[in-house]
């Protein structure tokens, strides 16, 4: 047997790789997760070297076709370690491994809403990043207040996008003005 590599495989190795129409685990790669498992499991009571073919024969109760490749016999590490066999087809695991590599689909915006505006001079806290909408009234002055920092606005009516704990003093004469926070 070879000796097992003494450092991880750089990132642009890759980990399979294609022989007469078969995927291949890299035997670089192959060596350095046999690594881990001996250096995690150990060979007292952990992973025996006899694992691989008890392994080879397992079977699961597992049912669906991301199990198919689990249940192909382990051959690869034969082919890997200057030995003949017929090498197992990786492609389904390929696939299931570069699913994780797909963009996350774009998340759904949170609902609005709706302030009680209290008595003048209202302050609100925003819980979480977001936008707060000031519309009708219209309010006298708009006061963004962070860390016990104020800074007027200049505005009666706007969107004010705010961070967690930011608050939005709303001074207002008559009636309240509308507010609303959108969540980011």
């Amino acid at each position: 047997m070879s000796l097992l590599p003494q450092q991880i495989p750089p990132q642009t190795a890759p980990v399979v790789r294609e022989i007469n129409g078969q995927l291949l685990l890299d035997k670089n790669w192959w060596l350095f997760l046999y690594n881990i498992a001996q250096s995690v499991l150990g060979t007292d009571g952990g992973l025996p070297p006899s694992a691989l073919i008890e392994l080879a024969g397992a079977d699961t109760d597992a049912v669906g076709a991301d199990t198919a490749v689990l249940r192909a016999p382990i051959r690869n590490l034969e082919v890997q370690i200057e030995g003949p066999s017929d090498p197992i087809n990786l492609g389904p695991l390929s696939l299931l491994a570069t699913d994780a590599l797909l963009p996350d689909p774009l998340p759904q915006a949170q609902p609005a809403k709706s302030i009680s505006v209290g008595a003048s001079t209202f302050t609100y806290t925003a819980p979480a990043d977001g936008t707060v909408v000031v519309t009708g009234g219209p309010a006298s002055s708009i006061t963004y207040v962070r860390q016990g920092t104020s800074i007027a606005t200049g505005l009666i009516v706007g969107a004010f996008p705010v961070s967690r704990l930011d608050q939005l003093q709303v001074a207002y004469g008559g009636s309240a003005p509308t507010m609303t926070f959108l969540p980011r």
